[in-house]
């Protein structure tokens, strides 16, 4: 897909993480006792969706000139990140319908489930933060396995530069974290992607041999005697030239 489009689907993510931004916002300021959970989660929601507006901005730019497949790490990041939004949009939403936030323990996540999506959502802001320049955005326009193969011979690079100095600069020290935290991330999606291809591939397997049994049913509603077994029983007993009387005759030849 080209930017404008990519721009536009992140433009629709926006929204919901922008809604469930308030829908935090709301909880922590009616009460009191909320979970630092909860604060700790509009934080990073919020840095989000700072990120987002720039990287539409960006995209919308005319600067950004590559298309970006489905498979493109970028597009990858969005679809992950979009769902881990819209999947806490809808539990605060449920939580919302059946009667409100009435106190802390109707917070409906576990403290560790919390944190870890917390860190989630923050490794995806810091992929989303690295794409906002021209040269990061064409990397993150590749698969998974091309930028890992980039950026690790970057991380590589990097620490043999880093052997040569005495004092380590802190931006390189702040770069080669994200370089880490960004591999760390890629691998983890192309984990995800295995997991899901073998998903969909059993989801096949199974739909392949729910039609064949459909199909076996299907036929043998139409007629019970079962022809092919029957045409098989037939052929097996039939003795051999059987009928080659008639076949050969002048009458049946040339009628």
């Amino acid at each position: 897909m080209d930017p404008f489009t990519l721009a536009t689907g992140i433009t629709g993510f926006l929204a919901i993480a922008l809604d469930v931004g308030k829908i935090l916002s709301d909880y922590i300021s009616q009460y009191k006792s909320a979970p630092t959970d909860a604060q700790t989660l509009l934080e990073e929601i919020t840095a989000l969706s700072d990120v987002l507006k720039q990287l539409v901005k960006f995209l919308e730019e005319e600067e950004v000139k590559q298309d970006f497949h489905e498979t493109s790490v970028l597009c990858r990041v969005v679809d992950l990140c979009k769902g881990k939004i819209t999947s806490l949009r809808s539990t605060l939403v449920k939580l919302k319908k059946s009667g409100g936030f009435t106190d802390r323990l109707r917070w409906p996540f576990r403290k560790q489930e919390c944190t870890d999506l917390a860190l989630t959502l923050h490794h995806y802001t810091q992929t989303l933060q690295f794409s906002l320049t021209i040269a990061n955005c064409e990397l993150l326009s590749k698969t998974s396995k091309e930028v890992i193969a980039k950026l690790s011979d970057q991380r590589k690079r990097m620490d043999n530069i880093s052997l040569l100095l005495s004092d380590v600069p802190a931006y390189m020290a702040e770069t080669r974290a994200t370089l880490d935290t960004l591999l760390s991330l890629l691998c983890k999606i192309d984990n995800m992607a295995m997991n899901v291809q073998e998903i969909k591939d059993g989801g096949q397997s199974i739909q392949q041999n729910m039609d064949a049994a459909n199909m076996e049913k299907l036929l043998t509603w139409l007629s019970p005697l079962e022809p092919q077994k029957r045409h098989q029983a037939v052929q097996a007993s039939r003795v051999k030239d059987t009928g080659n009387w008639l076949l050969q005759s002048e009458q049946f030849r040339y009628g």
